[in-house]
């Protein structure tokens, strides 16, 4: 009979309690991870542009451009575009120097109306036989394999 009244207790205890209390937290919803993913999807057009980290000593921006076009190239069904008026979304690329030949990569999406809607973790990269010899070039690869190609699938050829 004991073993009966513990449920009902603990029932009646956390009846109030509902899902939606426990979630949320920062983290996005549900349907907001679909209605992102649904934006950035094959056939968009892209525009790739560099910024400096002020602070830091950044890369050559023309190169890391042409190692992220390339690499968005090969991968992807996106378009790139020349102007960012004609482009569905930004990219934003950040890769600085640490130390001797290891470099950090960032990457941000944004919408035409300049609202983030993925935002990478830095990356490190550094010079390897693979990458070229090239610290950034993987940095850059790694951004894009271990953050925006998990979240947006769809973009993979």
């Amino acid at each position: 009979m004991r073993l009966f009244f513990v449920p009902a207790l603990l029932l009646c205890l956390f009846s109030s309690f509902t899902v939606k209390d426990s979630v949320g937290h920062g983290r996005p919803t549900a349907s907001e991870v679909r209605s992102a993913n649904a934006g950035l999807s094959a056939g968009v057009k892209v525009f790739l542009t560099f910024e400096d980290i002020s602070g830091e000593v950044n890369v050559n921006g023309d190169n890391a451009v042409e190692m992220l076009a390339d690499y968005l190239y090969d991968r992807t069904n996106c378009t790139i575009v020349d102007d960012a008026n004609a482009a569905d979304y930004i990219l934003k690329l950040n890769v600085i120097e640490k130390k001797m030949t290891y470099r950090r990569a960032r990457l941000v999406v944004l919408t035409t109306e300049e609202k983030e809607i993925f935002n990478s973790d830095w990356k490190v990269g550094s010079s390897d036989f693979y990458n070229g010899f090239s610290g950034s070039r993987q940095a850059i690869k790694r951004t894009l394999t271990k953050g925006l190609f998990k979240q947006y699938k769809n973009i993979l050829k």
